[in-house]
């Protein structure tokens, strides 16, 4: 399914109002539903650019990501080339990782950390089981994990777990920042 559970979403936006965000890359966003939610976060002067990566490109078209992103990546995360891609100030990450294997999505996640100074990741932190939907079978659940190895994994700055959902902010070092 292209979105995700409601369950504890106020946590990134409240997060999010704390980082206060200009360059947002948005993995995996379906429907759009992060940036149908955080746009509202900011005043209008305070301009914020939002880049999505979509892997299936009929969402692209059915959910009208062109009018929720300013920039769509058509392709897969796991080939992205952050280097020629600006340091983004936040990556969300929002029910993506179990998506991949799961040794894919740890190295993702590493992947990730060096392009960002902030990362947020929402993950089912329960067995989940989903298979293709919509035609797209990029949707299927291919790992999972658990709240404690989410909170090792992303060395969490702030975390918060759910019955289902668990989030992770991940904030670069401040001696790191540029």
């Amino acid at each position: 399914m292209p979105g995700s559970l409601p369950e504890n979403k106020y946590i990134v936006v409240n997060w999010f109002n704390e980082i206060k965000p200009r360059l947002i890359l948005d993995i995996g966003p379906g429907k759009g539903t992060y940036s149908m939610l955080l746009r509202k976060c900011k005043p209008i002067e305070d301009i914020q650019k939002w880049t999505c990566v979509e892997i299936f490109e009929p969402y692209i078209e059915k959910y009208d990501l062109k009018s929720k992103y300013e920039h769509i990546i058509n392709t897969d995360i796991k080939i992205v080339d952050f280097n020629v891609l600006p340091k983004y100030d936040l990556i969300i990450a929002g029910d993506i990782l179990e998506h991949l294997e799961k040794s894919e999505a740890i190295c993702l996640i590493e992947r990730l950390k060096k392009h960002t100074k902030n990362l947020i990741v929402s993950i089912p932190i329960v067995d989940y089981p989903q298979g293709p939907s919509e035609g797209n079978i990029y949707e299927s659940h291919l790992c999972s994990f658990t709240h404690e190895e989410m909170d090792i994994l992303m060395q969490s700055y702030r975390k918060l777990t759910g019955e289902t959902l668990g989030y992770y902010w991940w904030k670069e070092p401040w001696y790191k920042t540029t």
